[in-house]
Parts: structure tokens; sequence; C-alpha cells
């Protein structure tokens, strides 16, 4: 009997030990997911403001008709004045502005971020 006291112990310490490790990693996780999202935001929010300045310019300069694709590239925002770079946290980035049928859609590259299709 005094064998299955010992054992029943050691099984609730091992519990104990395990259920701690358990919410040591379901917490680094949490938190991790959380940054990796919040990070991934400010790109989407990058991309997102690229839209509206690609808009701005296409308006002012009446280039697109409705018809076809045109891309604007990151340069001629800058060699236009509408931009002086993709920045994002200090990372210069590349990019440009896809339209098509009227929709503007963003792709940036950067060190640590790729719009999907870039």
């Amino acid at each position: 009997m005094a064998n299955r006291g010992v054992v029943m112990e050691r099984m609730q310490k091992l519990t104990l030990v395990w259920g701690i490790v358990m919410l040591i990693i379901f917490g680094s996780l949490t938190t991790f997911g959380f940054f990796y999202k919040k990070q991934k935001q400010i790109y989407k929010d990058k991309e997102k403001e690229l839209e509206n300045i690609a808009k701005n310019y296409v308006n002012d300069y009446s280039l697109y008709d409705g018809t076809g694709n045109i891309n604007i590239s990151k340069e001629l925002l800058i060699n236009n004045g509408y931009i002086e770079d993709i920045k994002v946290n200090e990372e210069i980035c590349e990019g440009y502005v896809e339209v098509k049928d009227y929709n503007f859609k963003a792709y940036i590259d950067c060190d640590s971020y790729k719009t999907k299709g870039y």
C-alpha cells in the first residue's frame, strides 16, 4: 500500500509539471500568433496606402480608361512626387500597383514580407 501512495504522489507531480509545460507552450504560441498578426497587418496597411496613392496618381493624370491592365511602379510614384519610398518599420521595400478593371492591387516585397503573387 505504501508503494501505491508514492506512485500516486509522483503521478500528481508529473501531471502538475506537464500542465505547467502545456500552459507555457500555449501561452508562447498565442503570444507569437498575436505578434505575427500585428506585424502582418502593418504590411497590409502599407499595401492599402499604396493603392490609395496610385488611385490619386491615376486620377490626376487620367491614365486609365477601364480597359486593359496597367502597372504603376514605385519609381513612377517617387519620380512624380507621390511618395518618397515604400518604407515599413525603417525597412525599404520594392513594390508596384496593378490596375485592372478599376481595381487597384498593391504588391510589395520587403525583407520579411512579400505580397502573395508578387
